[in-house]
This record gives structure tokens, C-alpha cells and sequence, in this order.
């Protein structure tokens, strides 16, 4: 049996991803990078790497949460928050019954990165509808975090990361 060469299998892979979660792993995973370039203003504690997402929600507050509220598409993370993937001993991965609530903007940068963990780490069937949805909603409430850092004194660096290196 031969093997299609590894320009064949990125390409067949590539052409079958949809646009928006392309757009979504971008920005999002650029989101991370630029709030790690802010030193310990948005990382965990060291020696962990990574986001504390409740730090960005904190620094965010509840004008950011009121905006994504405000907006239509955006809103709908807080109403229909992704659910978190869970290992189950013996049977794998698989989602937990009820998603957490998303009541502050720390939550809903969680639901962000719970929106990648699940689409990184999940089924890869195909797309379902859910996370379509997910998608789509994190696609604007990264539309209104990038327009929120942009206008905002304090966090205009964070967009600046975004494009600029």
C-alpha cells in the first residue's frame, strides 16, 4: 500500500476546512501570543505557560462583557456557552452535560479557549452544527475583543501584537 506524499494529505486537509474555523484558530491563537507578549499582565503564574483567562476577563470588565451582550452574533456564547471536553477513564473523551455559565468576561474567554479545546480535541467527523455555532460566535466575540483592545488606552498594545510582531 502506498502512501499519498505529506504535500497531498496538507492539501486534501487544508482544502476541507471551512473558512471561519481557520479565521477562528488564527485570531484566537494570535490573541494568546499577544497577551503573552504583556508579561505578567495576562500569564499564569510561573512557571505554568499559558493564559489565565481570568486575568484578560479582569482586566476586560464589564464594559467588554456589555458589549458582547449587546451584540447579536457574540451574545450567543453567553446564552449557549460551549460545553468542556472531559476524559473519562475507560471511555474517552466526551462532553460534560452542562456547560459552565458565562456570566462575566472572564467566562467568556474561557468559553474562547474551551471553543478551541473542543474543536483541537474533539470529534473530527466533520463539523457539527454546534460547533459551527461556537465558531461563528467566537469568531465575533474576537471581532469585539480585538475593536475593544484597539479603542482602549491600556490594551491597544494587544491589537498592535495582533499584525505587527
Amino acid at each position: 500500500m502506498t502512501q499519498d506524499s505529506w504535500e497531498i494529505v496538507a492539501a486534501t486537509l487544508s482544502a476541507q476546512m471551512d473558512a471561519a474555523p481557520i479565521q477562528f484558530f488564527a485570531t484566537f491563537s494570535r490573541f494568546e501570543w499577544a497577551f503573552g507578549q504583556e508579561g505578567d499582565s495576562f500569564s499564569l503564574k510561573p512557571p505554568s505557560p499559558g493564559i489565565s483567562w481570568d486575568k484578560v476577563g479582569q482586566a476586560f470588565g464589564g464594559k467588554f462583557y456589555q458589549l458582547v451582550r449587546a451584540d447579536v452574533e457574540a451574545s450567543r456564547i453567553i446564552a449557549d456557552p460551549p460545553k468542556a471536553i472531559e476524559n473519562l477513564a475507560g471511555l474517552g473523551f466526551r462532553f460534560n452535560a452542562t456547560p459552565p455559565h458565562c456570566g462575566d468576561a472572564s467566562a467568556v474567554f474561557h468559553a474562547l479557549a474551551r471553543i478551541r479545546n473542543n474543536f483541537f480535541h474533539g470529534w473530527k467527523t466533520g463539523l457539527e452544527a454546534d460547533d459551527r455555532q461556537h465558531i461563528a460566535d467566537g469568531n465575533a466575540v474576537l471581532r469585539i475583543t480585538y475593536e475593544f483592545c484597539n479603542n482602549h488606552p491600556k490594551h491597544q498594545i494587544v491589537s498592535h501584537h495582533l499584525m505587527y510582531v
